[in-house]
């Protein structure tokens, strides 16, 4: 930078130093940036406008909901992988706003609905659930009973 003579285009004598140091056009305002849509960004020997990058005002949406172009859409659960339906056992059912787990049907053959004693057939799971026990029903005191199978 010369230190004799005029400074270049961008640049002004330091009376301290008398050298030639940048002018800082943003920090003086005499740039020609929009001070609404550009922000000065001062660069050695001269200055740049910079494009602000004003967000929108982030859009509030209830819960199940996200913003996008300026008003709000369900999040689909289901598609996304957000959900806690159980695998195999239940489908996941997209909702506005939120999502249901719907328990999936399974149809047997039928040979599996035949249970073994003390079993019974699930229809939920396709297979064979809990302990069944007898119960000992006495409905009268001359020790008659009716023997009641629950599961």
């Amino acid at each position: 930078v010369p230190t004799e003579g005029s400074c270049p285009a961008g640049f002004e004598r330091d009376p301290h130093s008398r050298q030639c140091v940048d002018v800082d056009e943003c920090a003086q305002r005499i740039d020609q940036c929009d001070r609404v849509t550009q922000r000065c960004v001062n660069t050695n020997g001269s200055y740049e406008c910079e494009n602000e990058q004003r967000p929108e005002p982030q859009q509030q949406c209830p819960p199940g909901y996200r913003p996008r172009q300026g008003g709000c859409e369900d999040v689909n659960e289901c598609l996304e992988g957000r959900h806690r339906c159980l695998p195999d056992k239940e489908q996941c059912v997209n909702v506005p706003g939120a999502y249901r787990c719907q328990q999936m049907t399974v149809t047997p053959p039928p040979a599996a609905r035949t249970c073994p004693t003390g079993r019974r057939f699930d229809p939920a799971t396709g297979s064979c659930q809990g302990d069944c026990y007898f119960e000992l029903d006495f409905f009268k005191p001359s020790a008659d009973m009716l023997l009641k199978q629950r599961c």
